[in-house]
């Protein structure tokens, strides 16, 4: 299992000579990405980590360019750093979950498969307080 793991992050260039945080989510305003690096930013003092941004761009998302090109702003020193990407593999995201020290979650809505994938995994998750609020209250 662990030579396809390395083997993949490997190909997509992923540095594992410090520990990763790893965030799974597509790149929209609900799942938080430009909330992300400015955490990581404050970690980073701290820790000397890597931060990997995996997703995609949603085709059916026209404010998803926009997004990215805010992200890839924002992460910019990171990105020459090669704390970023942002491919969309399933065994990449395995071998992310897998190899990760911390799974970040900062979704504003939704976001509970990527927890569950990574907890089943075994590994550590920081996620935000998402998801749909209801009332109790009856009628």
């Amino acid at each position: 299992m662990w030579g396809v793991i390395s083997k993949y992050l490997k190909k997509f260039g992923i540095k594992t000579d410090k520990p990763l945080i790893t965030q799974v989510a597509r790149f929209d305003r609900w799942k938080d990405p430009l909330g992300v690096i400015d955490v990581f930013k404050t970690i980073r003092k701290e820790v000397d980590c890597r931060l990997v941004l995996c997703g995609n761009k949603a085709i059916d998302d026209p404010e998803s360019q926009g997004i990215f090109n805010k992200v890839m702003l924002r992460a910019k020193d990171f990105v020459r750093n090669g704390d970023y990407i942002n491919y969309e593999n399933h065994i990449l995201v395995n071998s992310l979950q897998r190899s990760s020290a911390v799974i970040i979650q900062k979704s504003l809505r939704e976001g509970f498969v990527s927890v569950t994938e990574a907890l089943w995994k075994g590994k550590p998750v920081v996620a935000s307080n998402a998801g749909h609020s209801y009332s109790n209250k009856r009628r």
